[in-house]
């Protein structure tokens, strides 16, 4: 099942990117006055020329020594004498400091185990993506309002496809849309998994349109909304985030404004950022829900009906889900409030005016379901269909996919899970395995392979213990096994 999540995951980011101009205009907080605005640098800036002479080259910002207090999660710096990364961990009061490389996307090691910086060994390159209070100074704003949407893998494609390939002339807003599986989501993770999407030509374009810093690629937004959505979200095995790819504005953009919103176009948005499908803030709008709906079809050319809006028909899709504890919206650390917005897989697409329109299936009440199974109105039509009796089986993990539901006539000589159960003290012995795992013998090659009853994956690889996950170095090739919860590493693998 992993392998299948690693291998649709770049599918869909291979897809992604950003439709053309004919998206539509707005003023969404994080756009400039009018959408598709080009924020090239002006080579004639007043600011940049000697007098009689050629533009000046605007010269990169020297990094500074940083004290504990400036490296929070998500910080940019530079480490060992120019390499960039991002601070993953920070333990201030101790002075320790853990990074991730920011071109390979691992946790900075040296000879199988983490290094635990001190802050006098960096250099601040960026801090993280937090704005500063606004006062009563600052002009008006309406509710700033943003959506991540969770879907299947149909819906990504279909969203992918509409939103089309990322420009790489000039700044959009998103610049890139990037569809990543939920559970490959972990914040440990998350980096080094969409940093593999991300299109080349949009980090020459971020350079471009801030020579004056460092520019890196950060992952703080969508890792906080992560940690906001609880476990519940990495559970979705079947479902996608849709996640936007942000770009710093340029010099044209940042003049256009002043105080605040200067702020945050310069200091806080001068990174390439991972974020939330979309967001926005408009002085007409009355909530942050309306402003998100906005922003969604202005920014990516979608829109999602109202009945999924709602309250209620959310709550029915996470309890048909399993996942009631996972929130229906957060708020993120600069104050604006995001939906987290699940789309039933049964909606209907369909292109309207150049838009992409998810509509309801007819006849599903989706607030009044109640536990996992069929949606109403499609099992009530099922109902009166003769069902063959089904009993759940053990797949061999050839091909690295999950086991599946088998009816009796096509797996009649297979044994089922409790079957299993019943024979696990041949085993007797063996080293011990995680919950929910049990041991099978291949019926076609006499081998022992390893099944999840709650998850239904099956591999030939014995399961790690609860909390341990399997690490690939880039830089290095070696396999090295990591736990974020113990903070602790190691080339060994771990038995439960």
């Amino acid at each position: 099942r992993r392998a299948r999540s690693t291998e649709l995951g770049g599918l869909l980011k291979d897809a992604c990117g950003r439709q053309g101009a004919d998206r539509g205009t707005g003023a969404a907080l994080l756009s400039a006055s009018e959408m598709g605005t080009k924020a090239a640098l002006r080579p004639d800036d007043e600011e940049n020329k000697e007098e009689g002479g050629p533009p000046k080259k605007k010269v990169k910002k020297k990094a500074r020594i940083p004290s504990p207090q400036d490296l929070e999660p998500g910080t940019v710096v530079l480490y060992w004498g120019g390499l960039r990364g991002v601070v993953r961990d920070a333990f201030a009061p101790l002075d320790e400091f853990w990074l991730v490389d920011e071109a390979t996307g691992d946790v900075v090691m040296d000879e199988g185990k983490i290094v635990q910086f001190k802050a006098s060994e960096l250099q601040l390159l960026a801090p993280p993506p937090i704005a500063r209070p606004r006062t009563a100074h600052d002009p008006p704003r309406g509710p700033w309002g943003g959506v991540l949407i969770l879907g299947t893998e149909r819906q990504m494609l279909e969203s992918l496809n509409h939103f089309g390939a990322p420009a790489n002339a000039e700044r959009h807003t998103p610049q890139q849309l990037l569809a990543i599986p939920c559970p490959m989501c972990e914040p440990q993770s998350l980096l080094p998994t969409a940093s593999e999407g991300i299109d080349e030509s949009l980090r020459e374009l971020a350079a471009s349109l801030r020579p004056d810093i460092h520019v890196a690629f950060r992952t703080f937004h969508m890792k906080q909304a992560v940690e906001r959505l609880g476990p519940d979200f990495l559970r979705l095995d079947s479902y996608f985030c849709l996640c936007a790819v942000q770009l710093p504005f340029g010099h044209d953009d940042i003049e256009l404004v002043e105080g605040w919103e200067r702020h945050w176009r310069e200091d806080t948005c001068n990174q390439i950022d991972l974020c939330v499908t979309a967001s926005g803030c408009w002085l007409e709008e009355k909530t942050a829900q309306e402003a998100a709906k906005r922003a969604l079809g202005e920014q990516t050319g979608l829109c999602i009906s109202d009945v999924i809006w709602g309250e209620e028909e959310q709550r029915g899709l996470r309890r048909h889900l399993g996942i009631e504890s996972l929130p229906l919206s957060f708020t993120d650390v600069n104050g604006m409030e995001v939906t987290a917005l699940v789309l039933p897989d049964d909606l209907t697409l369909e292109k309207e005016h150049g838009v992409l329109c998810f509509t309801e299936a007819p006849g599903v009440d989706y607030a009044a379901l109640k536990r996992p199974g069929s949606m109403p109105g499609v099992a009530a039509a099922r109902a009166t269909q003769p069902q063959p009796a089904k009993r759940q089986v053990v797949q061999e993990p050839s091909t690295g996919r999950a086991a599946t539901t088998a009816t009796e006539a096509d797996r009649h000589s297979k044994k089922t899970v409790n079957d299993w159960e019943a024979e696990q003290d041949k085993f007797a012995g063996l080293p011990a395995l995680p919950k929910d795992w049990i041991r099978v013998k291949s019926q076609s090659s006499g081998d022992v392979y390893y099944f999840n009853k709650r998850t239904q994956e099956s591999t030939f690889e014995l399961p790690l213990p609860e909390g341990w996950t399997k690490q690939v170095s880039k830089s290095t090739g070696k396999t090295y096994y990591f736990n974020a919860k113990r903070k602790e590493s190691t080339f060994e693998r771990p038995i439960a």
